[in-house]
């Protein structure tokens, strides 16, 4: 993320891989939401979660957003989670804090 502060507030964080693959990244997203409670970015999501297990494991890890080919199970869970689904029109906080990156950027 301190590499992007340069280019726009609008910062998200997300990570995931192929379903088929028994990994978490659960300290990634921790990692993510705690940038989030402090400004650094604006969105914490996961993509391809398949299992609404895992969905729901993701959701209280802190997640805002979960990509999925299994969108009724993600409703379901939502709803029965008694959370809110977004609706196109929502936007997504931006980013309040300027974060340094100890690396150099030549891409100005």
């Amino acid at each position: 993320m301190g590499m992007l502060y340069r280019f726009t507030s609008s910062r998200a964080y997300g990570t995931g891989s192929s379903s088929c693959i028994p990994k978490t990244f659960y300290s990634g997203i921790e990692a993510a939401v705690t940038g989030d409670e402090n400004g650094e970015n604006g969105l914490v999501y996961i993509w391809t979660s398949e299992k609404q297990t895992s969905m729901q494991d993701y959701i209280n890890h802190g997640v805002q957003g979960i990509m999925t080919n299994r969108a009724a199970f993600l409703r379901g869970l939502v709803i029965s989670m008694e959370l809110t689904i977004a609706k196109p029109s929502d936007s997504i906080s931006v980013s309040t804090k300027i974060v340094s990156s100890p690396n150099a950027c030549d891409c100005s």
